[in-house]
């Protein structure tokens, strides 16, 4: 009997409702009084755990209860996994994505988006600071974005306590509007792009290195990561023009760029696993159970 209540008081991810919570990081899971905005700049950049211990419960399961209290247990895993994935986003709309109307320079290199959350004084304090840059293919005929600079001081998902590092997923659409030769207005989507930063520490500030083919970002103690790191191409914004095809005066562009930040704890995909993996082996549970019952 000691063997089989052993085996069952380790086995991961047995944890009962009643069970403590997880340790959270003291910068992590920061949402009160969120603020997210999106604005395009103009100026370059400035310089596993033990998860739970709910085992002394375990004789209290009769044979039963097991495929209940697994179905809870995965369904309380799927639960707490939500917390470690978080998403914020901005839009950003104008009339003057390129400088002026004689030429197709964007107005503005960069586009910076900013999140902040209001401490527990109630003062407004940065939480993320995301600056993307504009880059043109060797022909001038598509665009894509790098990471610039960033800075995540404090993450909207949840970390472990002593965690620092969250994965970013970065998605940009960008939509145009432009009146053709025939004088009708369309809308297009014109590109949606993704870019994955991985491992980015809270509190450390990061900057993009290196040349447009060999780029990389660097923290402020030198360390390098995230190599190679370009979206997808997007097609620039079309400018209006008029019967004969030709620009009109004032057209600089009209568009619609949004930006969604999806934060992500590894930690919480390996805890879905774990979960899966307990309701998966629910069988096992219930003879181990038995056996127990039985001595």
């Amino acid at each position: 009997m000691k063997h089989y209540l052993l085996y069952f008081l380790l086995l991961p991810g047995v944890a009962l409702p009643g069970s403590c919570g997880l340790s959270r990081h003291v910068d992590s899971a920061q949402k009160k009084g969120e603020v997210v905005s999106l604005q395009p700049v103009c100026t370059p950049a400035g310089e596993d755990n033990a998860i739970l211990d709910g085992g002394a419960l375990a004789l209290a399961l009769a044979p039963r209860l097991v495929n209940l209290a697994a179905s809870s247990i995965k369904n309380y895993y799927e639960k707490e996994s939500e917390k470690f994935v978080a998403s914020y986003a901005a839009t950003y709309t104008g009339e003057d994505f390129y400088a002026d109307d004689l030429s197709l320079n964007v107005s503005c290199k960069a586009l910076e988006l900013r999140r902040t959350v209001r401490d527990d004084a109630g003062a407004t304090v940065p939480a993320a600071t995301i600056r993307l840059q504009w880059v043109s293919n060797s022909e001038g005929t598509l665009l894509a974005l790098i990471p610039e600079q960033l800075e995540l001081a404090q993450s909207k998902t949840a970390l472990r306590a002593g965690d620092q590092n969250v994965d970013l997923e970065i998605s940009v659409s960008l939509n145009g509007w432009w009146q053709d030769k025939n004088g009708q207005v369309k809308s297009k989507t014109l590109g949606e792009a993704n870019l994955l930063l991985r491992e980015i520490q809270l509190g450390e500030t990061y900057r993009l290195q290196g040349s447009l083919n060999d780029s990389y970002l660097q923290d402020s103690k030198g360390n390098k990561s995230n190599y190679h790191i370009q979206s997808a191409w997007i097609a620039p914004v079309p400018v209006s023009v008029d019967h004969k095809g030709e620009r009109l005066p004032g057209a600089r562009g009209n568009y619609s760029l949004a930006v969604t930040i999806t934060e992500t704890d590894d930690f919480g995909q390996r805890l879905k696993q774990r979960g899966q993996q307990l309701y998966v082996n629910r069988a096992i549970l219930s003879e181990l159970l038995e056996q127990i019952l039985d001595e």
